[in-house]
């Protein structure tokens, strides 16, 4: 609004306001940039993790839990969940928490979460029977771990030639304690991408 005495110094500082903030917001989109991707390259979003999920402890195929070639996990008879084929052969903390139970075999390690979700992952199907031979523990019973640290690691190529299947399930085996269990990963999981997430 234009004072009575007319356009005055107040109003021309006004305008010069104005103008100066946007001068100066323009530079300092400029100097600071916009976040950009690579032609042809997707953004990568990455979220914390929040206390109902659990992030892929390996890299693979995702494949339905009835679709394990293994009565008792295939029937969720321990739990629901869901398994991943392994693409390399390292697991990894799917949350933060601590190492409940190492078989002696090392084939599968059960975990705790801060909130108190139990889990088991169990490397390949039958492959107790290697008695370890495969596997490498980087952790014991009692451990302490953060979400990303590495559990265990196995060869591959050795399990598949000694003629085991490597669909490895990953079950909540206190399942029973959460309204649902849902599978939140696409048909293809990298270690540390959301998996499964639970609800109350």
């Amino acid at each position: 609004m234009i004072p009575p005495q007319g356009i005055d110094a107040t109003l021309w500082g006004g305008a010069i306001g104005i103008v100066a903030a946007l001068v100066i917001s323009c530079v300092l989109t400029f100097v600071a940039g916009m976040p950009k991707s690579s032609a042809g390259e997707a953004a990568v979003v990455t979220a914390p993790a929040g206390e109902n999920d659990i992030l892929a402890p390996m890299s693979g195929s995702v494949l339905a839990l009835d679709q394990v070639p293994d009565g008792t996990f295939a029937s969720g008879l321990l739990g629901q969940g869901v398994a991943i084929i392994p693409a390399i052969g390292k697991v990894i903390a799917p949350f933060s928490g601590e190492v409940a139970s190492l078989f002696q075999t090392k084939h599968a390690i059960g975990l705790l979460s801060d909130s108190g979700i139990e889990l088991l992952i169990h490397v390949g199907i039958d492959t107790v029977k290697l008695n370890g031979e495969p596997f490498t523990a980087h952790v014991k019973e009692g451990d302490r771990v953060q979400a990303g640290d590495l559990l265990l690691e196995f060869d591959r190529q050795a399990i598949l030639d000694a003629g085991y299947d490597l669909a490895t399930p990953i079950i909540i085996s206190n399942s029973d304690g959460y309204r649902s269990v849902d599978i939140v990963s696409g048909s293809v999981v990298d270690a540390g991408q959301p998996l499964l997430s639970v609800s109350h």
